[in-house]
Formats: C-alpha cells, sequence, structure tokens
C-alpha cells in the first residue's frame, strides 16, 4: 500500500460510503428507454394542445329587461330595442318576422361596425362586419344554447346566448 494513499474505503465486502445498495426503484428504472418516454410524452402534450387550439373559444351574450350584455360588456337600455355604453351602441328590430340588428363599436382599439339578420325560423344568422379598413362576413349556425360563428376566413367562434331569442349578435366577437 502507498503510504501517501488515505482514502477511508472501509471494511473490504462491507457497506461503506463509495459502494451502496440500489434502492429497489432505481433498480427497476435502470433499463427504460427514456428518449422513448419523453418522445411519448411529448406526443400526448402536442395532441392536447391541438385539441385545446381547435376548440371554439365562447362568448355569452344576452338580453334582459336591464340591457344587452356581450362579452362582459353591458350595454343599457336608452329606448325601444336601444342599447348604449359608452361611445358603443346596438339596435335590434323586428320587422316582418325578421329580427335584424346593428352595431357600432370601438373592438380591441379598432372601429367595428356590424349588421345581422336572423331568418325566420331562427335556425341562421348572416352578419357583415367592417373593423376599420377589413370588412368580414359570417355565417351563423343556431346550436341548443346560442350559435356556432363561421367568418369567411374560417375562424370559428361560440356565442353562447340567454334571454330573448333569437338574440342577434352584431359585433365581431372573437377578431
Amino acid at each position: 500500500m502507498n503510504p501517501g494513499q488515505n482514502l477511508p474505503v472501509g471494511e473490504v465486502g462491507g457497506r461503506h460510503r463509495l459502494r451502496r445498495e440500489t434502492a429497489a426503484w432505481r433498480r427497476r428504472l435502470r433499463g427504460v428507454r427514456w428518449h422513448l418516454v419523453m418522445a411519448f410524452v411529448g406526443l400526448v402534450a402536442a395532441g392536447a394542445g391541438s385539441l385545446w387550439a381547435l376548440s371554439e373559444p365562447q362568448v355569452d351574450v344576452s338580453l334582459s329587461s336591464s340591457g344587452y350584455d356581450v362579452a362582459g360588456n353591458h350595454f343599457s337600455p336608452t329606448g325601444p330595442g336601444v342599447y348604449q355604453a359608452g361611445g358603443a351602441s346596438v339596435v335590434i328590430s323586428v320587422q316582418g318576422g325578421r329580427t335584424k340588428a346593428a352595431a357600432s363599436a370601438l373592438l380591441n382599439g379598432r372601429h367595428m361596425t356590424g349588421v345581422c339578420s336572423v331568418s325566420g325560423d331562427a335556425a341562421e344568422e348572416t352578419c357583415r362586419f367592417s373593423l376599420d379598413s377589413l370588412n368580414l362576413t359570417s355565417e351563423d349556425r343556431a346550436t341548443g344554447n346560442g350559435w356556432s360563428r363561421v367568418y369567411n376566413d374560417g375562424r370559428r367562434i361560440g356565442i353562447r346566448t340567454t334571454g330573448a331569442a333569437p338574440l342577434p349578435v352584431p359585433f365581431a366577437l372573437g377578431r
């Protein structure tokens, strides 16, 4: 033995600091192919993200005697079928069995105007919007609790309505 060597190795064959017994759970995980496990976790996360991205965002709209509410903004009644909040306004009218609505507002910093017409059987709503210089149209299909809106550029949004039916929504929601 080299007289300059001072490593405390303990007894030969005994338990000491340099050689511990491996825990049972570590021995079981020793043969796992971690790159495959992580690839599987990544695929599951990507699938969940894809489902979340493809799902329609939902916006709540309601009409009651206290006013018209859209996406948390309250419009107070100022006359029959006329609702206002700040500089924004909504007008709803029923003529010849058809419900029509128009709105003008500042939407995410852009001036927005919208006009919607609900079909006589309330199964669909067609809308035209102007957001600054961008012109959009939408086809809305009635669901059990509102509308499923599809804009002409393919973007979708779900609109949950409560109150008077059919409830037109002349706002370019989700834009």
